[in-house]
């Protein structure tokens, strides 16, 4: 219960901490007892390595880079939400909606393919093999839950019972009926660039980000 209210009061549902810039909102963070002692529940999507808390436990989920260009795409050009509270971040997202709109599927991921390299290279530098890291997959998560969570139990060494396990994966729910590009749920199955970019935008993604696909054990076209 305390946990779960410190992530109501210092993240999304509160206006205070959107009005503020993400690295504030770090700042405030760390301020906390909770922060120092508890869970610190965020994203950390784009990373600083000046935030690491040497001494706590992190869960680093990454996502094949070439699906979450592709979800990206989609978000933003229709199911992103706007923010009420912070101008700068929904004009943000309103810049973004905007060039979703005026450019093709591919012609975008191969625009922001780049940022998603330096992201995942900042994460492979200061994060990957660290002993108090555990990097589980958005594709595990979404297939096998149970496998999932018993990953993140056994390498943290966290006092999460079997029956706990059960009982959370009981409670969530991936599936879809069908595909909704104006859903924020738009649909989870893992693969889903192979589907939407044309053969020749994947093959340069793959020439772009192969090497740093395969550091989190992606594959890609030969």
């Amino acid at each position: 219960d305390t946990i779960g209210s410190s992530a109501n009061t210092f993240g999304c549902n509160n206006p205070d901490f959107l009005s503020c810039t993400f690295l504030q909102n770090v700042e405030r963070l760390h301020s906390y007892t909770w922060a120092q002692s508890g869970y610190l529940f965020g994203i950390y999507r784009f990373f600083e390595s000046k935030y690491l808390m040497q001494n706590t436990l992190k869960i680093l989920l990454v996502r094949d880079i070439r699906d979450a260009l592709t979800s990206h795409y989609f978000s933003m050009k229709y199911s992103h939400p706007l923010s009420v509270h912070n101008e700068q971040q929904r004009n943000f997202i309103l810049n973004l909606r905007k060039k979703a709109h005026e450019m093709s599927i591919d012609e975008y991921v191969l625009e922001c393919a780049p940022r998603y390299r330096a992201l995942y290279e900042r994460y492979a530098k200061y994060l990957l093999g660290k002993q108090n890291v555990c990097c589980v997959t958005y594709e595990e998560l979404v297939t096998d839950t149970t496998a999932w969570m018993q990953r993140i139990v056994t390498d943290l060494q966290l006092p999460v019972s079997s029956s706990d396990i059960h009982s959370i994966v009981n409670k969530t729910d991936f599936s879809i009926d069908k595909e909704n590009a104006h859903s924020h749920k738009r649909q989870v199955l893992p693969g889903d660039h192979l589907r939407k970019l044309q053969p020749e935008t994947i093959c340069k993604l793959d020439t772009e980000l192969g090497d740093i696909l395969k550091v989190f054990q992606y594959s890609v076209s030969a």
